[in-house]
Formats: C-alpha cells, sequence, structure tokens
C-alpha cells in the first residue's frame, strides 16, 4: 500500500484493477471511496465520482488489488477491536 493526493494525472497513471480508497473516512469508519480502477476508456466517470465527492487531492491508499485493501482492512478492525 501506499498513500498519495489523487489527482487526474494520478488517477490515469495507475493500472487498471489498481483499488483506491480515500483516507476520508464515514461514520462507520469506512473510506467515502473506494473502487476498483476501471479501464482508462472508462476511467472519466470515477474520476467525476471523486470530484462530486470533493476527494480530488485528497490522501488516498492505493493498493496492487482489492484483496490487498481486504487484508489491510481486516488488520485494522483487528487492531481497533484489541484496544
Amino acid at each position: 500500500m501506499r498513500r498519495e493526493r489523487l489527482t487526474k494525472k494520478l488517477l490515469w497513471s495507475l493500472a487498471e484493477g489498481t483499488f483506491i480508497a480515500s483516507n476520508c473516512m464515514q461514520a462507520d469508519h469506512s473510506p467515502i471511496f473506494a473502487e476498483t480502477l476501471k479501464p482508462l476508456a472508462e476511467r472519466e466517470e470515477q474520476w467525476a465520482r471523486i470530484r462530486a465527492e470533493r476527494l480530488n487531492g485528497t490522501l488516498f491508499n492505493i493498493f496492487g488489488d482489492v484483496r490487498a485493501f481486504e487484508e489491510h482492512k481486516a488488520r485494522k478492525e483487528e487492531t481497533r477491536s484489541s484496544l
């Protein structure tokens, strides 16, 4: 996982299948935006939804795929429950 500010340039540079999750959370601690990236030809719609949530320019966690995200999420939940 890496963490970077999401710009349109960065979004277009990431490979199809990469999973991104905003560092901005909802009340239930889930990311406001968390999706697998579509092919470049379909990515404009994802960018529009990111902008609609005012998340462009904010920190995003970038994972190789959804499985890596799920593993990261499970570790965080395990840590939270042990406190």
